[in-house]
């Protein structure tokens, strides 16, 4: 709970707007009036949550036990939520 501020739906502005699309990034980001380069998109799908945020201007981290994309070092990976808090610091 510390280490998630908000849980959001993309299909929130439509359908055309779900991700990948850069809406639901923006959206999300100033519902938390977080600047983007401050925000982190933790997802498991490389095309709409990874490659989405990216192409929004976030960082994002990879949710997944493929062990090869985890050693390719192309964006940070981790196999499970529970990691998350050894590699994201949590301001309050």
């Amino acid at each position: 709970d510390k280490l998630v501020d908000e849980i959001v739906y993309a299909r929130e502005d439509g359908s055309s707007f779900e991700k990948p699309h850069q809406k639901a990034f923006i959206r999300i980001c100033q519902q938390l009036k977080v600047d983007m380069k401050d925000a982190i998109m933790v997802g498991d799908n490389l095309e709409c949550d990874i490659k989405g945020a990216i192409n929004a201007g976030l960082s994002a981290i990879y949710l997944t036990e493929d062990r090869s994309y985890i050693k390719s070092g192309l964006v940070t990976t981790i196999p499970q939520l529970k990691q998350l808090e050894q590699i994201v610091t949590y301001d309050n």
